[in-house]
């Protein structure tokens, strides 16, 4: 892999829809104060694990000047998905809800079991301490499993 490339699109398409855009180029991240975190999601890190033949990833890039957050979730092999949330973990093992990345409606439609999203952070120092410390969980929750199929741990990768 090249390393001043990075690729947060899919299939090697990229992403473009109303002003949600994914750079690909180290040099942007740099000028712009912005830090990319990654995590697979799998059922066996829930607790207790789950068996699914599920699983995804979901690339999250952070803008600090503006204190938002732009995600790209890829999804595989998930039914009745229902929405994906982001969860703090404490000292002591406990998971706060912090904040709900994507929640469908019932007229949505996945496309192709992909979703890109731009959001405001809440309590920005609160969250980007607790990122920095990895102590951030992504959860991604489905009707036969409301409280979680597949959880992942976000992890910096530039």
């Amino acid at each position: 892999m090249n390393s001043k490339y990075v690729t947060l699109s899919h299939y090697n398409n990229d992403y473009d829809n109303d002003d949600y855009h994914i750079y690909d180029n180290y040099d942007f991240f740099e000028k712009n104060n912005c830090i990319i975190y990654h995590s697979s999601l799998e059922g066996y890190l829930m607790h207790p694990p789950i068996f699914s033949s599920a699983s995804g990833n979901i690339w999250i890039l952070i803008d600090i000047i503006n204190q938002q957050l732009y995600f790209n979730l890829i999804l595989r092999n998930i039914y009745q998905f229902q929405s994906c949330k982001l969860f703090i973990i404490d000292d002591n093992d406990d998971e706060t809800e912090f904040l709900t990345l994507y929640h469908k409606s019932n007229n949505d439609l996945l496309n192709e079991n992909i979703i890109s999203n731009k959001l405001n952070i809440p309590h920005f120092n609160y969250f980007l301490s607790n990122l920095k410390d990895e102590k951030i969980l992504i959860c991604i929750e489905t009707l036969s499993h409301p409280d979680g199929e597949l959880a992942g741990y976000l992890k910096q990768i530039w």
